[in-house]
């Protein structure tokens, strides 16, 4: 039997060392690809819900402008607050390029008069509303 000497020490642990390395790196790489994998794979779920969810929130398009609130009975602006959040996603959607359907796309081409609709009705039935209380 041979005595070790420690050289031998030395280089078994580097052995142990270089093993322990490369599982670790082995591990890290896998967990990695497989967080990668279930990350894109969340996104195309979330993004086909996207998708599902576009026809029912455009649907707020079809009511009527004004609506009279029931507490107050003065005029309010009935715009469904969705609508812009729907416009802000498809923006972000569109930078990923990624296909956001026609609904969406048309929704995005009239974003601008959306806008201006919504902010021209809210400020005439500001200037209704007063003016029915000064006659009053």
């Amino acid at each position: 039997m041979t005595a070790r000497t420690c050289t031998d020490i030395r280089s078994a642990h580097y052995r142990f060392y270089d093993d322990a390395l490369y599982k670790s790196t082995f591990y890290l790489l896998t967990f990695t690809y497989l967080l990668t994998y279930l990350l894109t794979y969340l996104q195309l779920i979330y993004f086909r819900t996207w998708l599902a969810t576009v026809p029912s929130t455009l649907s707020g398009l079809n009511a009527s402008l004004f609506v009279r609130d029931a507490k107050t009975k003065r005029l309010r602006v009935n715009y469904d607050p969705r609508i812009r959040e729907m416009l802000h996603e498809a923006e972000q959607l569109m930078k990923l390029n990624l296909d956001i359907g026609s609904l969406a796309l048309n929704l995005c081409m009239d974003e601008d008069r959306l806008k201006t609709t919504n902010d021209k009705s809210a400020l005439n039935s500001s200037s209704s509303a007063a003016q029915m209380r000064s006659t009053s």
